[in-house]
């Protein structure tokens, strides 16, 4: 199966944290992209847990951290139950980048075992998946092309829209972890931006710079100055969630 990365027009970061997570509360509009993607082949095992990755020219990949195999351990908790399953994944969507590939396999899995084993997501199940396996895995698990993201990934909301977009690679990698460090060093933070604004804008297909916005881009910046020049050639763009990859419009 394909799995496609997701892209952020708008993203607010407020200072509120969950109060388990510690994950901040956001406001964003979130839009499936198809110009990378995953693919994913899921087949049942006899008695373990194989996962494999490898990249676009079949060469394998090692992570120190499986976001699969915590989404794995996530379902067991769950459901109450063992999953034995040999994955193989080809990673077509940039890593470190900001555009969800991590969190786009992670719901993968999760939908493929909910039809597999004819299993339910309970509603607050979310809030668990937000916490727990990562913010974007809702979003990716709602199938939808475009939304309205808030809570801590939790809540999302359909909207009709579609929007003409070029997302540049900056082959620069960039740790989510580092670039919140940043943020929270900041005491006094605070958004700057009035997200059903920015939302007004967009639903009336006026994306330009006054519509885009990123509450993480300063510190995405601070974390990598050098893409500011890769900004300014660019346009109205701005960095795709907390980075690296630029959206062009």
């Amino acid at each position: 199966m394909k799995v496609f990365a997701k892209y952020n027009l708008i993203l607010k970061i407020l200072p509120k944290k969950d109060s388990i997570s510690k994950k901040h509360y956001i406001q964003s509009l979130m839009c499936l992209t198809n110009q990378f993607y995953d693919q994913i082949d899921i087949q049942e095992s006899k008695n373990k847990l194989l996962v494999n990755y490898y990249n676009v020219h079949k060469r394998k990949l090692y992570f120190d951290n499986c976001l699969i195999n915590k989404t794995i351990r996530f379902c067991e908790k769950l459901f109450k139950r063992k999953f034995y399953l040999n994955i193989k994944v080809i990673k077509g969507i940039p890593i470190a980048a900001g555009l969800g590939g991590g969190s786009a396999d992670a719901s993968a899995i999760i939908l493929w075992i909910l039809n597999k084993y004819r299993l339910k997501l309970l509603p607050n199940d979310l809030l668990a998946i937000a916490r727990e396996v990562g913010s974007d895995v809702p979003f990716f698990l709602s199938k939808y092309s475009c939304a309205q993201v808030s809570g801590i990934g939790n809540v999302v909301a359909k909207v009709n829209m579609s929007f003409a977009h070029n997302i540049l690679l900056t082959n620069k990698k960039i740790l989510t972890k580092n670039v919140y460090k940043r943020l929270n060093q900041n005491k006094a933070y605070r958004s700057k931006v009035s997200y059903p604004s920015l939302l007004t804008l967009a639903k009336a297909n006026k994306i330009d710079s006054k519509a885009i916005y990123n509450d993480l881009q300063p510190y995405v910046l601070k974390v990598c100055p050098a893409l500011q020049t890769i900004l300014k050639n660019n346009y109205p763009a701005i960095v795709c969630g907390s980075g690296s990859s630029i959206i062009k419009l």
